[in-house]
């Protein structure tokens, strides 16, 4: 276990709450027409086009900033 004066000199580091909470909470951009284009082509996309719309869709999945492996 940490030492109170160790816990306090790492929170000191990190600088005033105030200051650090906006930028975590700051609003994500809306998503594009590539990310709306994945969500649509994943679900119908291989009924549709086989398995080609499918595919398209999962590429555009992997290519988007919105999306993470997380």
């Amino acid at each position: 276990m940490h030492s109170e004066g160790e816990v306090r000199a790492v929170l000191d580091q990190l600088g005033d709450a105030s200051e650090i909470a906006p930028e975590a909470h700051e609003p994500r951009a809306r998503c594009s027409a590539l990310e709306v284009w994945a969500l649509i082509l994943l679900p119908v996309g291989g009924i549709i086009v086989r398995i080609l719309g499918w595919v398209i869709g999962v590429v555009l999945l992997w290519t988007s900033d919105a999306w993470t492996t997380r």
